[in-house]
């Protein structure tokens, strides 16, 4: 067995660039093979096909469909859009197409966050450790597979952190913080203003005389600046409601009285992804939180994070850095940095039964949204095709971005049912009928950036008269008693593909 005892003499002999090569290299080892395992979930499909209308005509505003919307900034649909014109072009799934650049982010977050550690007189066997943790968390293995917003949103949060808390940062130090700050906020709104909190708890208790330097106080309006100028210039384009619900939803929704209880039984859903390391962070914390203040104030996040969430576990990553350190403090005991035969088998269980629980938890979304995937990509290329169903983002997301990928865009289709109250019958009648219309029935035609917002039935506009396709992605007891004169060409679970004859 190899000892650790031993292991920190030899790491601290590493330079740090060596030490970054490791970590890096382990987290490439243990991330890109499963990068196309999982299907686009439902935000992952609404990103991808913004982000390849972005590719097609830039532009100020997010497009969905062709119309605008406002569910995030632009800045994030501006960079994926960069490097997809780019990788569309090499012969990898598409899935990789959109998350190689979610790769890179999570990478450099690696290398940042081992950076900050050493501005902060971290040793490089704490250090090093702290990240491996960190990298083989089994939550930051899938968010780093996904195109969600947050590891991006992690680069500009840690890299403003790093530059915040360098020993004597100059004003190049403070206007670089100033523009990542800035730039966080443009990736996902309100959750940057955790820099500020986190610079403030920083300084308050390692040096309160900066509090009061006006270069720091300048740099810290870049949040709250880039939430003005947000509103102003984006208020005068989007002429829908989209903007004002994303404040509502952003501040006050997720903050509703009667939703948190829900909120906190959904917590579950994320000890599938960290467990063991939860444990041991939250153990740390009760038992070192005075050692390290500023790292307290950041796992005190991880509590807040639970009200602003149902259940969406990559929400948690921007508090994964004071989680490995807790943990790693407890399994260390503290400063005494104990690495005997015990820490290496705590570590190395909690490591293994961390990615095993992890990847088996998270094949229930593989379970789920798969057939939808199997099902898009059948109806690539093909002309004429109805989509209807409750996870039809995912099915609509791969005929989007695979046939503007080859260069074969084709019309169809898709009407999306948000209220759970829909009927077999009224499923059917839109089947027999796209342009079907009931009093009864609240539909919108064209746009879907209230889809989110509303509970109601969202059509898309469409040129196609005649529909030889039907898929139907969804719940399969919604379609029990639908009745058609055609071919199934492919049914499993949750969903079906109909030649229509």
């Amino acid at each position: 067995m190899f000892y650790l005892s031993g292991f920190k003499n030899f790491i601290e002999k590493l330079s740090d660039r060596r030490i970054i090569i490791i970590l890096v290299l382990l987290a490439i080892i243990t991330r890109l093979p499963i990068i196309s395992y999982f299907p686009f979930l439902v935000d992952e499909a609404t990103y991808s096909i913004m982000i390849s209308e972005q590719l097609e005509k830039p532009s100020l505003i997010p497009n969905f469909l062709g119309y605008p919307t406002f569910w995030k900034p632009i800045l994030f649909y501006w960079v994926y859009a960069f490097f997809v014109g780019f990788l569309k072009n090499f012969p990898i799934p598409i899935e990789a197409v959109y998350r190689l650049p979610t790769e890179l982010f999570g990478l450099a977050n690696i290398i940042i966050l081992y950076m900050f550690l050493r501005n902060n007189k971290f040793n490089k066997t704490f250090a090093f450790l702290m990240l491996l943790i960190y990298t083989l968390i089994f939550l930051n293995v899938y968010v780093s597979n996904t195109l969600f917003v947050d590891t991006m949103l992690n680069t500009f949060i840690l890299g403003s952190l790093y530059f915040y808390t360098k020993e004597n940062p100059n004003n190049k130090d403070y206007f670089l913080a100033f523009a990542l700050s800035f730039g966080a906020y443009y990736v996902k709104l309100i959750t940057a203003f955790i820099i500020p909190v986190l610079v403030i708890g920083y300084y308050y208790f390692k040096d309160k005389k900066i509090l009061t330097k006006k270069v720091f106080i300048l740099s810290l309006l870049a949040v709250p600046l880039a939430m003005v100028l947000q509103y102003f210039i984006y208020a005068q384009l989007l002429t829908t409601p989209v903007l004002g619900d994303s404040y509502s939803k952003e501040l006050f929704d997720r903050l509703n009285p009667e939703t948190i209880l829900s909120k906190i039984n959904e917590t579950w859903r994320i000890f599938q992804y960290i467990n063991m390391f939860l444990i041991f962070a939250v153990a740390g914390f009760l038992k070192y939180s005075k050692e390290n203040k500023f790292m307290s104030i950041w796992f005190v996040i991880f509590f807040l994070t639970i009200l602003t969430n149902v259940g969406y576990f990559w929400y948690y990553v921007t508090v994964l850095p004071p989680i490995a350190y807790f943990a790693l403090m407890f399994l260390c005991e503290g400063k005494k940095e104990n690495y005997d035969r015990f820490f290496q088998l705590m570590l190395i269980v909690a490591i293994i039964f961390n990615l095993v629980v992890g990847f088996f938890a998270s094949n229930g979304i593989y379970e789920y949204y798969n057939p939808a995937r199997v099902a898009g990509q059948m109806i690539v290329g093909k002309n004429n095709v109805e989509i209807i169903g409750l996870p039809a983002l995912t099915t609509v997301a791969y005929k989007v971005i695979e046939e503007k990928r080859i260069g074969n865009a084709t019309d169809f289709g898709w009407i999306l049912f948000t209220d759970l109250n829909v009927s077999s019958d009224q499923v059917n009648n839109f089947i027999n009928n796209y342009d079907y219309s009931s009093n009864s029935l609240n539909i919108s035609d064209g746009s879907f950036s209230r889809m989110y917002w509303d509970y109601k039935i969202f059509r898309k506009t469409t040129s196609v008269k005649k529909f030889d396709y039907l898929v139907l992605p969804g719940f399969s007891e919604y379609y029990e008693n639908i009745s058609i004169n055609g071919t199934i060409l492919y049914q499993y679970k949750y969903a079906t593909v109909i030649k229509i004859n």
